[in-house]
């Protein structure tokens, strides 16, 4: 059995061309990285796209931008979530117990 998952690993790492090992990562493209939008918004559903708009007026901010800290101590999107359902509920999110 080893040696078939051997024989296969090499033969997966065949199919890929040696360059794209190699290739370096990417630069992220300054308009899409500097707008406010990056089209997210209109490709998301009415429900996420509450959210991402809540963490926006939280003021998050992109995280290539900041530092490790900075980053670390903005709001998430999980706080933007629980201040979208109090908004909704009109009341603070209580979490449900589940255990004893």
């Amino acid at each position: 059995m080893n040696k078939i998952l051997h024989a296969l690993s090499g033969a997966t790492l065949a199919l890929v061309p040696s360059a794209a090992l190699a290739e370096a990562p990417r630069p992220v493209d300054t308009v899409v990285a500097e707008s406010k939008d990056s089209g997210t918004l209109t490709r998301s559903n009415p429900h996420m796209r509450a959210v991402i708009e809540k963490l926006i007026a939280l003021g998050a901010k992109p995280l290539h931008t900041l530092s490790v800290e900075q980053a670390r101590s903005q709001p998430t999107p999980a706080d933007a979530a629980k201040a979208v359902a109090e908004d909704m509920s009109g009341a603070p999110a209580v979490p449900e117990a589940v255990g004893k």
